[in-house]
């Protein structure tokens, strides 16, 4: 749910902009820093292989 609303938050934006993100939740910065590319070169799908 924490990266949802990240997301979500994201997907409101209009056009192409500069964003600067301020988070207390280790789970949402991982993921957005250390996690995505693997995430994205595995279309998503986490480690077990479920999204």
């Amino acid at each position: 749910m924490e990266l949802t609303a990240v997301l979500e938050a994201l997907k409101k934006l209009k056009e192409p902009c500069e964003v600067e993100l301020y988070c207390d939740s280790k789970y949402v910065i991982d993921g957005i820093s250390k996690w995505i590319e693997n995430w994205v070169k595995n279309n998503w799908k986490i480690a077990q292989k479920r999204k």
